[in-house]
């Protein structure tokens, strides 16, 4: 009994060693178990404190950005205001924008006007000379003479601004019909009086346009004075008021036709035109007579012709003979002339208009030159600061303000 008693505790003892020892192991695998999952659970805190250190990265790069946009149109809106504000003022009120006298009286309309010279209006208006002449040596393309019809359908592809336009549009040089035919695709409705001095081609696009009545059509140039027979050099598209014998374009050769023109102030008056909306010169190299012909010196021609564009190029060289001689009468001279009477000056450009002053035509290194002397090519629009539709006014001024924004020129 004694051994049988010894053995069941010798088995007891064991099998309770080993119960003991087994709970121990369970124990520790549950030990590290909770510790294998506590270390994970540290891990995947780790991580996500990794991600969320990223996302408010993330916002706080994205509240930076819209904090630059913000500040950008801020500072966008800041310059249309001003710009606008400033135009607006100019329109208004001449003895608010600085000129120091109040509009004329309907007595004094027709009395020369004072040589003002209003063609910075602003510093914000323009770049500096310098930074106008980078700028066109740069994208001189983009404004170069192809550019003319762009500023065009900028303009009266706008329902509003096709609608609102009133008063008659004058085109010296319509050739072929092309900028008329252009013209009259972005605004149906437009009443234009089109001059060409080619006999062949006035017949030709009067038949083209024989339907419309809207459009005039006469077989007439502009010039300085009124006049007749005088012989047209060359033919179709070079063709204008010039010889080409003894001088480089004798291979043109004259057409043997001659042409009638017409001074636009006189012919205006004529036709009791007391405004126009927009006038466009193409008259190879005759520019500088034309623009002596609208007598812009009084202040009733300037409310008459409140708009107006004309070619530049290589027809204003002093030397070119289709210049006529006109040695005093550069591009400098002529751009001088409008902004003493009141115009603003833009080059016309594929997306925007450039604004420029008159000492930007003045020959410097972004200067062309085919062998007549230095000369800018292009097409300038002016536009008067006082007496163009307000509209028109505040399209192309916003739009050349918005050129000046894309290049900030640096203090």
């Amino acid at each position: 009994p004694v051994l049988a008693g010894g053995l069941i505790c010798t088995v007891f003892l064991g099998l309770s060693w080993l119960c003991l020892d087994a709970w121990s192991n369970v124990k520790r695998g549950q030990q590290e178990t909770r510790d294998a999952v506590l270390r994970e659970i540290h891990r995947l805190d780790a991580q996500l404190d990794k991600v969320d250190r990223k996302v408010d990265g993330g916002f706080a790069a994205v509240d930076k950005t819209l904090a630059l946009i913000k500040g950008s149109e801020q500072h966008c809106s800041r310059k249309m205001n001003t710009s606008t504000t400033f135009a607006e003022k100019l329109a208004a009120t001449p003895q608010e924008a600085g000129h120091g006298k109040a509009a004329p009286t309907a007595q004094e309309e027709d009395a020369p006007a004072p040589q003002e010279v209003v063609a910075n209006l602003g510093q914000s208006r323009h770049w500096s000379l310098s930074h106008q002449q980078q700028f066109y040596k740069k994208n001189h393309v983009a404004y170069g003479n192809k550019q003319d019809f762009s500023g065009l359908s900028r303009l009266y592809s706008n329902v509003s601004m096709c609608a609102s336009a009133q008063d008659p549009v004058l085109l010296g040089g319509f050739n072929a019909g092309q900028s008329l035919r252009n013209l009259l695709k972005q605004c149906s409705s437009l009443h234009v009086h089109a001059f060409e001095i080619q006999p062949k081609l006035f017949q030709s696009v009067s038949k083209a346009m024989s339907g419309k009545t809207n459009v005039q059509l006469y077989n007439l140039g502009f010039s300085e004075k009124s006049a007749s027979g005088i012989p047209i050099g060359g033919k179709g598209e070079v063709a204008g008021l010039f010889t080409t014998k003894g001088t480089k374009f004798a291979k043109w050769g004259d057409s043997g036709e001659s042409a009638s023109v017409v001074a636009l102030h006189e012919w205006c008056a004529e036709k009791g035109i007391e405004r126009t909306e927009y006038v466009i010169i193409d008259v190879e190299g005759h520019e500088p007579k034309v623009l002596r012909g609208m007598r812009l010196d009084h202040d009733s021609n300037q409310r008459r012709f409140p708009v107006l564009q004309f070619e530049l190029g290589g027809t204003w060289g002093p030397r070119d003979p289709r210049h006529g001689g006109e040695d005093e009468w550069t591009q400098q001279v002529a751009a001088q002339h409008l902004a003493d009477h009141g115009y603003m000056l833009f080059l016309i450009g594929k997306s925007y208009w450039f604004p420029v002053t008159p000492e930007f035509f003045a020959p410097g290194p972004h200067s062309h030159s085919e062998g007549s002397g230095p000369f800018i090519q292009g097409n300038l629009l002016c536009v008067h600061h006082k007496y163009s539709r307000p509209a028109l006014r505040e399209v192309v001024v916003a739009n050349g303000n918005a050129l000046l924004l894309t290049e900030p020129e640096k203090q």
